[in-house]
């Protein structure tokens, strides 16, 4: 079983990864202008959730090449933790969780 990514679905996180990224660079420029401590450390979160935010998107675009077979199954390292990602990017936009069956994609 994987989870279901519909087009809604995809475009909702790659708004979000956009809103997320430009967080991002508003806070590394502000860095260099307020150069605090405490301003560097909310850009380096800020980049952290940007790269997290990122990779879980990407894997999102897999898995919706996977489900419309544009794309064929590939071994992800680390695919565990980004479903575990996807999962909790789904809840935290409050946006329905479905599972589809591996059996049930369209053949590449």
């Amino acid at each position: 079983m994987i989870i279901e990514i519909t087009q809604t679905t995809l475009k909702r996180l790659g708004n979000y990864r956009d809103v997320v990224q430009k967080k991002f660079m508003e806070a590394d420029r502000r860095q260099w202008r307020v150069m605090t401590l405490e301003v560097m450390q909310d850009a380096e979160i800020a980049k952290d959730r940007a790269s997290q935010v990122g990779a879980v998107c990407a894997y999102a675009d897999y898995l919706h090449r996977l489900q419309t077979g544009q794309r064929s199954s590939l071994n992800i390292y680390g695919e565990s933790q980004l479903c575990q990602g996807l999962s909790e990017l789904l809840n935290e936009l409050s946006i329905d969780l479905r599972m589809v069956s591996e059996g049930n994609l369209k053949r590449y």
